[in-house]
């Protein structure tokens, strides 16, 4: 089977080589916790060793992201306008849609026939890329939904998880590895278990008050077509993204002296 390195050592030694091709793994965690970091990092190593990347962007826009993941790579949008890296950019549309219908921009010249992405609603918007353009897309596909807390903001529980089971049939069928991004404490237990039995892996970001100290931690709920033996994997967020380090007592959380990239890219 093949798999789909994340570029961070530790962790692909410990996945037996990265995650397994045609996987959806749930990422569930608070702001700030180093998810949306993990995921980006994730989809910059694909990109530099000639993957495609897809950026479905429900919490900010395309322009953020992309300055954000400038921290990874500066080469980020290079591969943005070389097509290597393409967003659903859904919170742009929704943006600018606002601004029209509150006379705070001027309406475009739009061809509403044509254009399908304007005044469209966010679960069609999605499902229509899924559906005509995932199976297109060539070689190894790596793939970020950034906010599925705003689908259940917005829908009801089960409209969201048709989407994500059909989701996830397109990642059976065509292939890749899709990570999706779920804030906790925002939803009733029932929802969270629902999408965590339907993801084939299920990766929580803890924070770990240790006297004036917190510590963040990545625990391995589910994982499967994977053998692995540990639950919890210490990290530090850093401006470059988050930070492994390994020890002869395994791996260990310690605030590094010097960054080194090789660790983090």
């Amino acid at each position: 089977m093949e798999r789909f390195k994340t570029g961070l050592r530790i962790l692909d030694r410990l996945l037996g080589g990265g995650f397994p091709d045609k996987s959806l793994i749930l990422l569930r965690g608070f702001p700030g916790c180093g998810y949306e970091e993990f995921s980006q990092q994730f989809l910059n190593y694909g990109l530099e060793n000639n993957s495609a990347a897809i950026y479905f962007t429900l919490r900010r826009t395309a322009k953020e992201i992309l300055n954000s993941m400038e921290n990874i790579n500066p080469h980020m949008k290079s591969h943005a306008s070389a097509g290597k890296l393409l967003f659903v950019d859904d919170y742009t549309a929704r943006l600018k849609e606002f601004a029209i219908q509150n006379n705070l921009l001027k309406a475009p010249k739009i061809d509403f026939e044509t254009d399908h992405f304007w005044r469209m609603d966010t679960i069609k918007r999605l499902d229509m890329f899924v559906k005509e353009r995932m199976g297109k897309m060539q070689g190894q596909i790596r793939g970020v939904l950034d906010n599925l807390s705003y689908l259940l903001r917005r829908y009801d529980l089960e409209t969201v998880l048709r989407f994500l089971e059909e989701f996830h049939y397109s990642i059976q069928i065509y292939g890749g590895v899709y990570l999706v991004l779920l804030v906790d404490g925002m939803h009733e237990k029932k929802a969270v278990a629902t999408f965590s039995d339907l993801a084939d892996g299920v990766i929580q970001f803890v924070e770990i008050e240790r006297g004036t100290e917190l510590l963040n931690r990545m625990r391995f709920i589910k994982m499967e077509k994977t053998n692995f033996d540990f639950k919890v994997i210490p990290h530090t967020n850093i401006r470059t993204g988050l930070l492994y380090e390994k020890t002869e007592e395994g791996i260990q959380f310690q605030k590094p002296r010097r960054i080194d990239p090789r660790e983090v890219l």
